[in-house]
């Protein structure tokens, strides 16, 4: 059965908020309209090789259920809907080692673009490759594992003027930018373990005004918050997959999640094959509750 996706935050001021909620229940399974997604799948994940983490390449390369993560991320972007993609790496072993990943999927994108990333840091990508956005797309991490669900629940929230955040319950050592999201109103939040305390994280739905917008902001991800969620174009939805991972915590929740969700479909070999058919019966059975 689905995850359902249901609306439970009240519009307040302008903002929107939607929950995933996993009832048992069955959602829409429409496409999504977003069609290409940016994303980052460089760095140097620095904090978990600090804290003893074997990381190869870069964090979207960790090996799950005999894939590399960006295996993952990019195969769930696929049965979401997304047919174009923007991939973004900063060292010439990560182009590689995607173009490998590209070559092992059992599903084919209709357009592939390896941007060289400046180093800037990842929150300036959108702007680097502002040329090439299409007027609507996800910013994604390569180490993410998004749901179909999760995605199109955002796409149904995205309007010309607005971009749509991920909020998710942040681990106490690593809050990111905080917010407090309570009958629909988003705050800035104190500390971990407040009522209505989230956190914003990739993925984001973002245009290319979002693109343009970043340099008079920044670059700094808590003024882009503050700008939308001030100017009443903030919109989000809960995610109950946990956030992409910085840390060695977030990492070993993170694996246990995507490990629970990909093993799915490594055990059944769906992954090694399309779904014969097409989008809306691989989305059904990629979210079957076993």
């Amino acid at each position: 059965m689905l995850i359902d996706c249901k609306v439970v935050c009240s519009e307040m001021e302008g903002n929107k908020g939607v929950d995933i909620l996993g009832n048992n229940s069955r959602g829409a399974t429409g496409a999504a309209k977003v069609r290409q997604a940016l994303v980052a799948i460089g760095g140097r994940a620095s904090r978990l090789r600090a804290d003893g983490v074997n990381v190869p390449i870069s964090k979207s390369f960790i090996r799950v259920c005999g894939r590399p993560l960006l295996f993952w991320c990019l195969e769930f972007l696929y049965m979401g809907g997304i047919r174009e993609l923007i991939l973004c790496a900063d060292d010439p072993s990560q182009i590689s080692a995607a173009n490998m990943v590209l070559s092992e999927l059992p599903i084919k994108f209709t357009d592939v673009v390896m941007f060289t990333d400046p180093g800037a840091g990842v929150h300036c990508l959108p702007f680097h490759t502002r040329d090439i956005l299409r007027d609507r797309c996800l910013f994604e991490c390569g180490h993410n594992v998004t749901l179909p669900s999760h995605l199109q629940a955002m796409d149904r929230l995205k309007s010309p003027d607005n971009v749509v955040f991920s909020a998710f319950e942040p681990h106490p050592d690593n809050l990111r930018y905080p917010v407090r999201l309570v009958d629909g109103v988003i705050t800035r939040g104190l500390q971990a373990g407040d009522p209505g305390q989230f956190a914003f994280a990739h993925p984001l739905l973002i245009d290319r005004s979002y693109a343009e917008i970043l340099p008079y902001l920044g670059y700094n991800f808590v003024n882009i918050v503050d700008y939308y969620r001030l100017s009443r174009r903030l919109s989000y939805v809960k995610g109950v997959m946990p956030p992409e991972f910085d840390i060695k915590d977030e990492f070993v929740i993170s694996m246990t999640a995507y490990g629970q969700r990909c093993n799915l479909r490594y055990r059944t070999g769906k992954h090694a094959r399309p779904s014969p058919g097409g989008l809306h019966e691989e989305i059904d059975q990629s979210l079957m509750v076993s």
